[in-house]
């Protein structure tokens, strides 16, 4: 045999052991890391999937940046495969509540579940949290929320079937959540409001002046968000089907307060109520 053949063949052998244990090596990585690794095409395997969203309602902070460090989902029923408490997502990330207001979300995680209804979520708090006022960070004492975690009840229960695709939004309302103690310390108790994206809407408008704040009031229900400083541009989300009130104030007290009725808000839609224009006193 020609020499040259000869060891050509051992180098080729090699490389396609190399190349054997490589291939395999991604499809354990693949198998094992469930909690990121989402087929984009959508959910298989007679499964459903839930995807976990974090939104704000406006507070008069700089900053507030919360790590969550794991994201879990509970099942309700009989059926003892949903029925526990199941990871969403496992993966330690730091968000800055401020930077997702008047209609900005983030996403927080996605998993393919077994079919059935799911009516709580957990987030698992690290530390490091911390609150920015007037350009000074404190870190924040959080009572609860780093060992049981802060569990919430989703308004509309999530019913998932094989196949179908469901959006979870947490609404984080960061006024009520942080408070400052009495030896100038902050604490967070969490308000978190847990909506199902696919049932609730939405309102959105603009206000000129364009500093102020706004309140969607349905009965014994309030939600509120700040106008965008510069365009005036506000969007209220997680909103439960109904008829709404919508009351402006502007932080410029030259300007009256305005109240806007009649605002009908339907499943999985976006009312625009347009300009909204404050006349002076």
């Amino acid at each position: 045999m020609n020499p040259i053949i000869k060891k050509a063949i051992p180098k080729t052998f090699h490389m396609i052991i190399l190349m054997s244990l490589f291939g395999g090596l991604l499809v354990f990585q693949a198998c094992d890391n469930n909690t990121t690794n989402i087929n984009s095409n959508g959910p298989g395997h007679g499964k459903g999937r839930v995807n976990v969203h974090m939104t704000d309602s406006p507070a008069q902070f700089d900053a507030l940046t919360i790590n969550i460090v794991r994201i879990e989902i509970h099942g309700t029923g009989s059926d003892s495969a949903n029925n526990k408490w199941q990871v969403i997502s496992d993966s330690s990330q730091t968000v800055n509540i401020m930077d997702l207001t008047n209609g900005k979300s983030k996403l927080l995680g996605t998993k393919d579940l077994e079919p059935g209804t799911y009516n709580q979520i957990r987030l698992i708090l690290g530390s490091g949290n911390t609150v920015t006022v007037n350009g000074k960070t404190y870190p924040i004492k959080i009572p609860s929320g780093q060992q049981t975690g802060l569990k919430i009840n989703i308004n509309t229960n999530i019913s998932l079937t094989s196949g179908s695709i469901k959006d979870l939004l947490l609404d984080f309302n960061a006024a009520k959540s942080v408070h400052r103690t009495g030896n100038g310390r902050y604490m967070m108790k969490p308000v978190i409001h847990a909506v199902n994206k696919q049932i609730d809407g939405y309102i959105k408008g603009q206000v000129q002046p364009a500093q102020a704040s706004i309140f969607a009031i349905n009965g014994s229900d309030t939600t509120n968000t700040y106008a965008d400083s510069t365009s005036g541009n506000f969007k209220l989300m997680g909103l439960t089907p109904g008829t709404y009130s919508l009351s402006i104030m502007p932080k410029d007290t030259t300007y009256s307060d305005t109240t806007l009725t009649g605002i009908q808000v339907n499943s999985s839609d976006t009312t625009d109520v347009g300009t909204i224009t404050l006349h002076q006193k």
